[in-house]
């Protein structure tokens, strides 16, 4: 007796945990169907980066004029207090002139030279993967219909009969939502980053670029878009292939004894823990091993050509 009121104490209690999972995957279904909201922000930062950019490039050209005035100045004492030969003299200004007069012209066309940095990985990635990088708001939505799956799995007779093993049902539904959405979290956050700092506001820093003192700021904007692009290329290589991967286990869920002695309801769930871990750690370790302590040189042409 004592035994049967327990499972039917556990039996009402998951009934509750999996009526509330059930109820936020039918909003999260109900979301799908608008507009991803992931998408949204995404294309949000993308539309106002353009707007920052055109703001903010008259205030990087006047910082870049006067710095140069200032690296001229300085180049001019230096030359002088040496009293270095005309020729001599006449050779490190052409040279530095037309150094900073290239560096003017980027500057100028920021957005011709900057964002195909970028946007070369992102083809590179495209063209390696065969189409297009799957969208956040697509991946959280991969992450629901996998949680679905598990709940749909449960009901009053298995809660009755196992009711352990439906609580882990109901904890690796929401650890697999959780998963997906951590993996969406991470393609927004570069791609934000991407427009914030490359293709918006960088414009900025890349003004500091016409003085020995500041040229390490446009520097390491350089240096950055190179880890940008990096991680874009190694999240549209893992992400391209794991939400394949990912979608395969949608109709294993289904099709199988999810709570038999063979339930792949653990290795689901470790999959798409993996998953989320792999397109968390692998982009951005790569990407900050291949351009840690990388140089342009800027700073050190400017020294030199005085």
């Amino acid at each position: 007796m004592t035994r049967t009121r327990t499972r039917l104490a556990w039996a009402v209690v998951l009934m509750m945990v999996a009526a509330a999972l059930g109820l936020a995957v039918s909003a999260s279904a109900q979301s799908a169907t608008q507009p991803g909201v992931l998408d949204h922000i995404r294309d949000v930062y993308r539309a106002a980066a353009g707007d920052w950019r055109a703001r903010l490039l008259p205030i990087a050209q006047r910082v870049f004029v006067l710095l140069a005035g200032i690296e001229f100045a300085v180049s001019g004492a230096i030359w002088a207090i040496r009293r270095d030969a005309l020729d001599e003299v006449a050779g490190k200004f052409v040279l530095k002139f037309a150094m900073i007069a290239f560096l003017l012209a980027v500057l100028t066309a920021f957005a011709t030279w900057i964002p195909p940095i970028v946007n070369g990985f992102v083809f590179a990635g495209e063209h390696a993967v065969g189409r297009g990088l799957t969208s956040p708001s697509d991946v959280v939505e991969i992450g629901r219909e996998t949680a679905a799956q598990v709940l749909q799995q449960l009901s009053l007779g298995v809660m009755l009969r196992d009711p352990v093993m439906g609580i882990i049902a109901a904890l690796s539904a929401v650890l697999i939502a959780v998963s997906y959405i951590w993996i969406a979290a991470q393609l927004v956050l570069v791609m934000v980053e991407g427009y914030i700092v490359v293709l918006g506001g960088g414009v900025l820093f890349f003004g500091f670029a016409a003085s020995r003192w500041t040229a390490a700021f446009a520097e390491n904007l350089l240096a950055y878009s190179v880890a940008i692009g990096v991680r874009m290329f190694l999240l549209y290589l893992v992400v391209g292939v794991g939400a394949d991967v990912a979608r395969s286990w949608i109709p294993l869920i289904h099709g199988s004894d999810f709570f038999g002695p063979a339930s792949p309801l653990l290795e689901v769930m470790g999959g798409a823990i993996i998953f989320a871990i792999i397109a968390t750690v692998l982009p951005t370790r790569v990407a900050a091993r291949l351009t840690a302590n990388h140089s342009f040189g800027l700073a050190t042409a400017l020294r030199a050509l005085t």
